[in-house]
């Protein structure tokens, strides 16, 4: 009886910070690149590539200019192992938690905090054919994030952010001694799906 009462309590209080927060999604660009040190001089991977992301957010309000936003996003990445001439595409779920500062009397923000990134899918073709290469990638990657937003009254928003890792993003056992650090750039657009007034 008293965990039925704890879980209703949770829910509830989840449900009343929803309340006061606002819900957005969005949908965007990325700009990728593999940024590797430590590497033979035959290893090495193409310059920034474009891809798309998607995701959504919820700002909660901290205090009269301060916000907190978790997101949960959708990356997809790509880069080309130059050597081998093979195309990589792999994709990450990642869980930002940003603190926000909104300039006051406007829409704009600048906002930074941790990335928490779980690997998704890595793919490359081999004849034609899509061949699994996660067991090359680290499973989870851990990145800092720096941007800057900017909410129309409309509701819409614009959403310009980089992204550093912190934590190599290949295993060790693909190329000794290297060390591998996914750097991109992402541009978004969305909307606020209950904009406060």
């Amino acid at each position: 009886m008293r965990s039925v009462f704890l879980f209703v309590l949770s829910v509830c209080a989840c449900l009343s910070v929803l309340a006061q927060a606002e819900v957005g999604v969005k949908a965007g660009f990325t700009l990728n690149n593999l940024h590797t040190s430590g590497a033979p001089a035959t290893t090495s991977f193409s310059n920034y590539n474009a891809r798309f992301s998607a995701g959504v957010s919820v700002e909660m309000k901290a205090s009269e200019n301060f916000y907190v936003q978790p997101e949960l996003n959708y990356l997809s990445l790509r880069t080309k192992e130059t050597v081998g001439n093979q195309e990589w595409k792999y994709s990450y779920i990642t869980l930002p938690v940003l603190l926000k500062y909104r300039f006051s009397n406007s829409g704009c923000n600048v906002f930074a905090g941790p990335q928490l990134g779980f690997l998704s899918s890595a793919k490359t073709k081999v004849n034609n054919t899509d061949k699994d290469i996660r067991d090359l990638f680290n499973n989870t990657d851990v990145s800092g994030v720096i941007g800057v937003d900017y909410k129309f009254k409309n509701g819409f928003f614009v959403d310009v952010r980089y992204q550093s890792s912190f934590i190599d993003l290949l295993k060790q056992e693909y190329v000794s001694k290297l060390e591998t650090r996914t750097r991109l750039f992402n541009a978004s657009v969305g909307f606020i799906l209950n904009q406060r007034k």
